[in-house]
């Protein structure tokens, strides 16, 4: 099978396309083979080595949280999938090996995808989703009627993020450039900041949950426009932030959190009821063939995509 791979930390050139056996499926797996593999920007982050610190992993490494496919072989202890499931995973932000025409998953990080979506669309959920809901509702705590401004609202976590958050109930003020305006609209958002001409953390005390998703905000900065008991939660790891919000604990005022998404097949089974249901929409910006890696690396480096990158197999046609 073909899997895109690096033997080295570095530029987009150092991904390629390189045949390697299928892997063994283990007893409380499933091996699915992969339609289409979500790209998210901790895949280029992990390839340039800004994540070595969090990463003991010997080369080569295929990088990919996100896949959606079918299911091509079941471990002995596995009751929930059966072959020829249509199924969406997240993987392991750094070990998910997701950039593959096969892999296994875990049981528990799996989840059924339902017949009104296609493999690509699919495949663009699991890490978005999972990291919006992680960080706004285990995190935030966020609650109907709240206020929650959502910095970086146009890409894969953040059109992800908007509907959540407008789902629950909450107020929700986006911030984008001023291309991307309409569909953050679109989604649910109340109101709109162009971060280009204006701060959006200009406003004193207006906020009850600021969610960064860019990573170009801090806690320290967000205290002002945050009320006494807000939240701060951001998508940075790094260990500045992490020693912020640690120390956050210990002092008056709002609280900060990084988070740190978990592969969790249940909260993976909920978004595919949302969006089965409507109540959520997949957002995809393009797609380009596995082999194609590292173009859609270059792409994604540029922080300008609407909602999700996708790479698509070639070895069958995807729905």
């Amino acid at each position: 099978m073909q899997a895109v791979r690096f033997h080295r930390y570095g530029p987009p050139a150092v991904l390629a396309c390189e045949e390697v056996p299928p892997p063994p499926v283990s007893p409380n797996e499933i091996r699915v083979a992969v339609h289409a593999a979500g790209v998210n920007p901790v895949d280029w982050r992990y390839r340039r080595g800004e994540l070595k610190w969090m990463d003991w992993a010997s080369f080569p490494r295929t990088p990919g949280a996100d896949i959606a496919g079918t299911v091509h072989a079941v471990g002995d202890e596995v009751t929930a999938f059966h072959v020829g499931d249509r199924v969406v995973a997240m993987l392991d932000i750094l070990s998910g090996a997701g950039y593959a025409e096969q892999v296994c998953v875990p049981a528990d990080q799996a989840a059924h995808a339902p017949d009104s979506i296609s493999m690509v669309e699919a495949a663009g959920l699991p890490l978005v989703t999972l990291t919006a809901i992680q960080a706004l509702r285990d995190k935030a705590q966020l609650a109907a009627g709240e206020h929650v401004l959502i910095n970086g609202a146009s890409g894969g976590v953040g059109t992800m993020a908007v509907q959540w958050a407008a789902a629950q109930g909450a107020t929700v003020t986006g911030v984008c450039s001023p291309r991307n305006a309409a569909l953050v609209q679109s989604l649910g958002a109340d109101t709109v900041i162009d971060y280009t001409s204006e701060d959006p953390l200009a406003a004193s005390d207006a906020f009850d949950v600021v969610f960064d998703i860019v990573g170009n905000q801090s806690l320290a900065e967000a205290k002002a426009a945050l009320r006494r008991n807000g939240r701060f939660v951001t998508t940075a790891i790094t260990p500045r932030r992490f020693w912020e919000a640690f120390a956050s604990r210990f002092m008056p005022g709002p609280t900060g959190y990084v988070v740190v998404v978990q592969p969790r097949g249940s909260d993976l089974a909920s978004v595919m009821q949302m969006v089965d249901a409507g109540t959520l929409t997949p957002v995809v910006d393009r797609t380009y063939p596995l082999c194609d890696a590292k173009a859609a690396h270059q792409y994604s480096e540029t922080k300008r995509a609407q909602g999700k990158i996708v790479l698509i197999t070639e070895q069958e046609d995807v729905p």
